[in-house]
């Protein structure tokens, strides 16, 4: 076993104030020198928020350079924030819905009209059909349709009026067809 009571006999002196403000002094020292090294090295890879104006103007056409470089005035400023306006304007969008196909006196209109028959009433002999074309609508809203009479049209839609025509035509003749466009 080992004699632990043995212990060295020599004088422990305390550190001078000297000696501790030395040391303290030179722990600061050596530090602040860590801390300046590492920001200097640390301070050429800090990102930037974009270029110079130095850096900018060197490449401007004036400089050799293949930019244009363009003052920010107010003018330019609208000009630059103008966004065309693609699409359907706000007019169009909030147009009404068009009516129904309605016909109005001065309109021009065409008829055909089929029979059922060989030697039909309207048709003319080894035809079938009838084309009567270019009837305008008169001031009072009429058209006049062969063995059918005056027929009121204005008001009424292309299909109306064919309805109406067919139903004054089949006392007339039987199953008759008939077709209602508009004229050019």
């Amino acid at each position: 076993m080992t004699d632990l009571s043995f212990q060295s006999r020599m004088p422990v002196q305390a550190p001078s104030r000297k000696t501790a403000s030395a040391n303290s002094l030179a722990g600061r020292m050596c530090r602040v020198a860590l801390i300046g090294a590492v920001l200097a090295v640390t301070a050429c890879g800090l990102p930037r928020s974009g270029p110079t104006k130095k850096e900018i103007m060197s490449g401007s056409i004036e400089n050799g350079g293949t930019s244009q470089i363009v003052m920010a005035s107010d003018s330019v400023i609208r000009a630059a924030n103008f966004a065309p306006s693609y699409g359907f304007s706000s007019d169009f969008r909030n147009a009404g819905q068009v009516g129904a196909d309605t016909i109005r006196p001065g309109d021009v209109l065409g008829l055909s009209i089929w029979e059922n028959v060989d030697d039909g009433l309207l048709a003319s002999l080894g035809q079938s059909s009838t084309q009567l074309q270019e009837l305008q609508v008169d001031s009072n809203g009429y058209i006049f349709v062969p063995y059918a009479g005056r027929v009121k049209a204005s008001g009424s839609t292309p299909e109306e009026l064919r309805s109406q025509i067919t139903e004054k035509l089949s006392s007339q003749t039987p199953d008759p067809q008939v077709m209602v466009t508009r004229g050019r």
